[in-house]
Formats: structure tokens, C-alpha cells, sequence
């Protein structure tokens, strides 16, 4: 008897233990896969996060191709192109040219700017009023802005008047390239940073010579919560809060997400830093709630723990259901594995393709370009460069709307893709009513291609009433053709292309113009 009752009382003692050890098992099971979960989604949300980041500051670079084309941009000109990024970038507050000027000049700039507004005039900030701007050796007036409503109050400011946005803009200047400021408190619009790109008056070839050729700064405004406003409240949804910080240098400052608390029991942290965000340093903390793990646990470590306590008989059945779960909980971790990576295929298309016209965008284009102009190098062979534009296409959008406009981007971009098919061909909206097209391998060629390109858009027939060309949508194409030398770069290529772009629009649009590697000048087609 005592020894059947030992017995049956290890049988049971071993069961219950067995079961509590399953049991705990399980939790930590099913902990490992709500933790592989929250890091898939964090990890997701980040790649976002920077994306969102790097789209909406490219929309600056394509400002600045206004002042590559031109010596003088007019007013005009810089409200049109930046009313069009406005209408598409919510997140973008002011868009401001801010030219370089001399104290010579700066009658003549104010009184220019005068038919426009009568009473403008270069000003500054003294002790919270705007004043009439001190004489100095040269300002940095916001000269052209856009919106003008809600921003009156910039226009003619001198930012010379601002050590730390001087700071920024002569590192821009130094560095060439777009760079973003601290994040600033601004009245109207809260927690703001100001991207900055230098313009030059011409291609500078030497660091010392960036200061002499400066022609002044394009400056955007970015409002940070509404620039990531979107993608931190699906965080929110899914129990998951997002801070985000600017850490350049020997600062840390939170731009964005809910104030700091500590880390409670059941919490998990991760933390992604965004090294050269435009010459910032940005770092994204993401943190599991409590509600996280708790909504989405379930209950049989519990039941097992419970179970453990039956007789021999449940043991075999617990046993059994154990492995069932176990099952159950891989299974889940390759489906949402497998979801996660069909999602971030997915963004990666998106992120090389534009959105209206399905057709490359701008970053994929400049990748491709300087892929292909070194395997033109490599292997001495001739790479073609096609710029093309709509012609009179504001006339077309302020006659038919946008909507209509756009219709017309998708169909001209269908007919180019059926006809640049080759697979190393690569056809790009490259911003608005601009395209660019990469053709490797391709010489002499290149010229007739491009104008049966330009036939073809004007046999769709599509009506432009507000068009002096041929009364139907036309376009006009730049082609350069070469083959890449040591000291060449793609974007010398790229002007080459651009330049006869201009030339074919200056000379009546709706055709071909080259550039003539022969004899070193630009021809039409």
C-alpha cells in the first residue's frame, strides 16, 4: 500500500512538475514570438519613418533644377514649380529662395521686388518687432516664398540675423549638398527644421571655390508632426509608442512621440539611429507597452500550469495539446514572417517607383545612372541620356485641371515604356512633367529613336487647346550620348542632356535637339 501510494504520489509530483515546466515553456515561447513580432514591426516602421524622411526632403533637390537651367529665375517660375510640391507635400509650411546680396545691391533688389510689394524692403527682428534691416556686407533675404499667406512675415527677412541658421547655411555651402537645422519652435506651426541646398552660379570643381560661386539658398520649411504624424499613430494603434530624437553632436532632443517614462516589466525598447539624415543625426526609440503583450498573449501557459495538477490520465492529453500549440505558435511565426516580408517587398517598390505614372522615380533613376555610366567606363562602350519634357504643360493643367494633367503623364508614360523594352533600358518620371530615360549600348541611333519617341506622344492626339505648337499634346527631348571618360561624372552628363533639352524648347518645342560629341556643341535633331 505505502508503496502504491509513494508511487502514485511521484506519478503525480512528477506530472505536476512536468506540466509546470511546459507551462513556463510556453510563456516563454509565446514571448520570444510577441518580441520577434514587436521587432519585425518596429524594424518595418522604421524603414518608413526614413523613407518618408528622404522623399520629402528629395522634393528640395528638384527646386533646385530650376536655377540649373536658368541664370534668372522670375517669380513666376518659383511659385509655379513650388505651388505644385505644396499641393503634394503637406508636411512641407514655406518653401523661400533666399538669394546671396551684396550691400551694392541691395537698392536695386528691394526696388525690383517693390512692383510687387510696395512697402518691401530688407528686415530683421529687434526685440520682437520687424525693423528695416541693418547695413551690412552682404544679406541673405527670403526674396520669393510660397505660401505667401500665413508667412507674410518672412518676406524680406534678412537670416544673416540668425547665428544658428548661419551656422547651417554656410555648412551647406561648405558641404554642396542639402542639409537640415535643429529643430526649431516656430509660432504658427510648433516644432519645425529648415532644409537647406545651396545654389551656385555655376558647377563649382574645387571646395575653396563654393564660397565665390554661391548664389544663394533654397530653404523649406518642414512641420516634424506632420511629417511623421501618420506613420507614429499607426504605432499608437497597435500599442506600440515611438519617440523620435535628434542626437547630432553632443545633443539629444526630442523632436517627436510621448515624454520619456521608465521602462516597467513586460516593456520592450529598440532603438534605430539614422546616421547623415541631410548632416543630422536622428534616432528613432520604439517601445512595447504593457497592453501590447497582454493583448495578444493567451491563456494556456496558464491552463497547462493548472493542468498539471490532474491525474496521470491528463497527463498524456496535456501532453498532446502542448505540442499542438507549439505547433500552432511556429506556424504563426513563418505566416507573420512571410506577411512582413511581402510588406517590405512591397515598400521597396514603392519606394523606386512613382506613384502616378508606375514608371521609375527619381531616386531609382539616379542609382541606374551611375550604375550604367561605370559600366560604360569598364567597357568603353557609348551610354545614351534622354531628357524629355511636356511641352506648355501648365497651360494644359490651368485649361483641362489636374486630374486631366495627369491622365496625360500616365498615357505618355505607357508609351514610352512599351517602347524603351530593352532590359537594361530604364525609363524614370524624373519630377512633374519631366521624364528621363537611360539607354546603355546606344550611339548614333540615339537621335532618330528619340524623335520617333516625339512623333509617337504627338500621334495620341490628345487636344491642348493652349498649345502654339500643333494644337495636340507635343513633347520635347534632350539626348546626350557618350562614351564616359576617366574625369567625367554623371550629373555633367546629365547637363549635357538638359541643355539640349532647353535648346529644343527655346527653338519652338515639340522636337529633338542633341549634343554633338563631335564637334562639342548642341544640335537640333
Amino acid at each position: 500500500m505505502k508503496s502504491e501510494r509513494w508511487g502514485i504520489t511521484s506519478l503525480v509530483l512528477v506530472g505536476v512538475l512536468s506540466m509546470t515546466w511546459l507551462a513556463f515553456r510556453l510563456y516563454q515561447t509565446e514571448q520570444y514570438t510577441l518580441e520577434r513580432e514587436f521587432d519585425h514591426y518596429a524594424s518595418n516602421q522604421a524603414r518608413q519613418i526614413k523613407w518618408r524622411i528622404d522623399s520629402s526632403l528629395s522634393v528640395l533637390n528638384y527646386l533646385s533644377t530650376l536655377y540649373q537651367g536658368s541664370t534668372n529665375v522670375t517669380a513666376d517660375e518659383f511659385e509655379m514649380v513650388a505651388d505644385g510640391i505644396l499641393a503634394r507635400q503637406r508636411e512641407i509650411k514655406a518653401l523661400e529662395w533666399v538669394p546671396r546680396v551684396a550691400h551694392k545691391e541691395r537698392e536695386q533688389m528691394e526696388l525690383a521686388m517693390r512692383d510687387r510689394f510696395p512697402d518691401f524692403s530688407f528686415t530683421e527682428s529687434s526685440l520682437g518687432q520687424r525693423v528695416v534691416a541693418e547695413r551690412r556686407n552682404e544679406y541673405f533675404p527670403v526674396y520669393y516664398l510660397r505660401p505667401f499667406s500665413g508667412n507674410e512675415s518672412r518676406l524680406g527677412m534678412d537670416l544673416s540675423q540668425d547665428p544658428q541658421l548661419m551656422g547651417v547655411l554656410t555648412q551647406a555651402m561648405g558641404a554642396g549638398e542639402l542639409l537640415l537645422s535643429p529643430m526649431a519652435m516656430d509660432v504658427s506651426y510648433g516644432k519645425v527644421v529648415m532644409a537647406v541646398v545651396p545654389i551656385y552660379h555655376s558647377l563649382p570643381l574645387t571646395d575653396a571655390s563654393r564660397s565665390k560661386l554661391l548664389k544663394g539658398y533654397l530653404l523649406g520649411v518642414f512641420q516634424v508632426e506632420e511629417l511623421l504624424h501618420d506613420l507614429v499613430l499607426d504605432g499608437e494603434r497597435a500599442n506600440i509608442e515611438f519617440q523620435i530624437w535628434d542626437t547630432t553632436g553632443d545633443t539629444r532632443r526630442q523632436l517627436m512621440g510621448a515624454p520619456p517614462h521608465p521602462v516597467s516589466v513586460g516593456d520592450r525598447t529598440q532603438s534605430f539611429v539614422f546616421d547623415g539624415l541631410a548632416g543630422r543625426r536622428w534616432e528613432l526609440v520604439a517601445m512595447a507597452n504593457g497592453e501590447f503583450f497582454a493583448a495578444k498573449r493567451s491563456l494556456a501557459p496558464y491552463v497547462v500550469g493548472l493542468g498539471g495538477s490532474m491525474a496521470m490520465l491528463a497527463v498524456g492529453g496535456m501532453l498532446w495539446q502542448m505540442r499542438r500549440r507549439n505547433h500552432e505558435v511556429e506556424a504563426l511565426v513563418r505566416a507573420r514572417t512571410e506577411e512582413l516580408n511581402r510588406v517590405n517587398q512591397q515598400l521597396t517598390r514603392q519606394s523606386l517607383t512613382d506613384g502616378l505614372t508606375q514608371v521609375a522615380n527619381r531616386r531609382q533613376f539616379d542609382t541606374w545612372l551611375s550604375q550604367e555610366w561605370e559600366s560604360a567606363r569598364r567597357t568603353g562602350k557609348p551610354v545614351t541620356l534622354f531628357v524629355i519634357d511636356v511641352d506648355l504643360f501648365k497651360n494644359y493643367n490651368d485649361r483641362y485641371g489636374h486630374l486631366a494633367g495627369d491622365r496625360v503623364l500616365k498615357k505618355i508614360a505607357r508609351m514610352l515604356s512599351s517602347q524603351l523594352n530593352r532590359p537594361r533600358d530604364l525609363l524614370a518620371r524624373y519630377g512633374g512633367e519631366e521624364f528621363a530615360a537611360v539607354l546603355p549600348e546606344t550611339g548614333r541611333k540615339a537621335v532618330k529613336f528619340a524623335d520617333s519617341l516625339r512623333a509617337m506622344v504627338e500621334a495620341l492626339g490628345i487636344p491642348h487647346e493652349g498649345s502654339d505648337i500643333c494644337g495636340y499634346v507635343t513633347i520635347s527631348i534632350g539626348v546626350a550620348t557618350v562614351v564616359p571618360e576617366v574625369d567625367q561624372t554623371p550629373e555633367q552628363f546629365f547637363e549635357l542632356a538638359d541643355k539640349a533639352l532647353y535648346k529644343a524648347k527655346s527653338q519652338g518645342r515639340n522636337q529633338v535637339a542633341y549634343h554633338n560629341q563631335e564637334r562639342g556643341d548642341l544640335s537640333l535633331g
